[in-house]
């Protein structure tokens, strides 16, 4: 299972995940995550009135 499998699957499982990433500002970074949602960041989509 890749980690977009593992991580769809604990959204629907309601599961915690372990969550690793490099952040260029901070170096790695680690986080016990909640995934409650999967796709692009819709704040940055919404249009201005």
């Amino acid at each position: 299972m890749d980690n977009h499998e593992f991580f769809l699957q604990a959204i629907n499982e309601k599961k915690l995940v372990h969550v690793k990433f490099n952040s260029q500002e901070k170096g790695i970074i680690q986080r016990l995550c909640v995934p409650f949602d999967f796709g692009p960041w819709r704040q940055g989509n919404e249009s201005k009135s």
